[in-house]
């Protein structure tokens, strides 16, 4: 846990790296392995994210989620049961950890493009975002009464959103009139799905913004750059229009969270991102820059928005070594406007 929380580098994090590591990997330890040592692989793989370490934080997963089979973790119904919103019960201490491997392996597969078998969860209720105004009104509600509610169940549904776009993606049937059908379906919802989140805005439910946002503009980023035939210049148009509106919507939010809360607030929320927070605002950022070269005007809001970026990367460089990574990306001169655009 430790890996994951230290907000700074001190003399004992690799030690308590080299440390975790060890004991995950023991061959003895692999042989049996229990709930415990499942979330120390997890919170290991996290770690190995946020520092860069891709193949390794990719591997430890897999491994992870190999005992969670092993173990009994993984759900037999189908679809999975998704854990109760709201205050943290024990006993969904092993479902919710599954939901956090699969999550975190989805992240993975994202940003690197590894192979995952699709878990194919979207059923008609989960796309057709059935229930999911009563919910975010369950949640505003909650919010009200319970500061510290519990928003881990949003995070899960975003990552059947982001499984059902890596599939997306990955399926050559997408290049078919059936498969023009299922992508304008899961975009069409997906935003449905945004905009609930949006409602309950940054503070509450940064992970689950983090993870779906990822997924949209990963979904229209592939449509846009696709050299496919397929796809025509007007998918493209609104593709990178669909980006665009999104990320526009995003950078209001914050901005606005940002001039509505108190500096303690503000300097909270810069100090809390996790590794899918910070990835979503490289994402954000690579999309923004492209977006202002293409434009035919300067933008007041422009600099706002990479204002934001660049603060919230340099404060988590320190934590996530990403963050410095993605920093040092590009070159950012407020008075110049030179942009050096990175690839994502």
């Amino acid at each position: 846990m430790g890996l994951v929380t230290r907000p700074f580098v001190d003399k004992l994090r690799e030690p308590m790296y080299a440390a975790t590591r060890r004991l995950f990997w023991d061959p003895e330890t692999m042989a049996s392995p229990t709930l415990p040592l499942i979330q120390a692989g997890l919170l290991l793989s996290v770690h190995e994210y946020g520092q860069g370490f891709l193949s390794a934080s990719y591997m430890t997963i897999s491994v992870c989620l190999s005992m969670a089979q092993v173990v009994g973790l993984c759900p037999m119904q189908s679809p999975p049961p998704f854990p109760g919103s709201g205050s943290w019960n024990s006993s969904e201490e092993g479902l919710r950890t599954w939901w956090a491997i699969v999550i975190h392996e989805r992240m993975i597969s994202l940003k690197c493009g590894f192979p995952i078998k699709p878990l194919q969860l979207g059923n008609p209720d989960i796309i057709s975002n059935k229930h999911l105004d009563s919910e975010v009104q369950n949640t505003v509600a909650s919010i009200i009464s319970n500061p510290l509610h519990d928003y881990f169940f949003l995070q899960t549904r975003a990552a059947i959103w982001l499984d059902m776009v890596l599939e997306i993606v990955q399926s050559p049937s997408t290049m078919s009139p059936e498969g023009r059908l299922h992508f304008q379906l899961v975009d069409r919802n997906l935003l449905v799905f945004l905009q609930s989140l949006f409602r309950l805005g940054l503070g509450y439910c940064c992970e689950a913004i983090a993870i779906s946002l990822s997924a949209f503009v990963h979904l229209h980023k592939w449509r846009l750059t696709s050299p496919s035939p397929f796809f025509s210049q007007q998918d493209r148009f609104d593709s990178s229009s669909a980006i665009e509106t999104v990320l526009t919507v995003l950078s209001d939010l914050a901005h606005h969270r940002f001039q509505d809360a108190t500096p303690e607030e503000n300097a909270a929320l810069y100090r809390e991102p996790f590794p899918y927070f910070i990835h979503m605002v490289y994402q954000a950022m690579v999309e923004l820059i492209r977006l202002q070269r293409t434009s035919q005007t300067k933008s007041d809001a422009f600099q706002t928005q990479m204002s934001i970026i660049w603060r919230t990367l340099q404060s988590q460089s320190s934590r996530w070594k990403i963050a410095g990574l993605f920093s040092a990306d590009w070159s950012f001169d407020m008075t110049v406007d030179s942009y050096t655009l990175p690839c994502l």
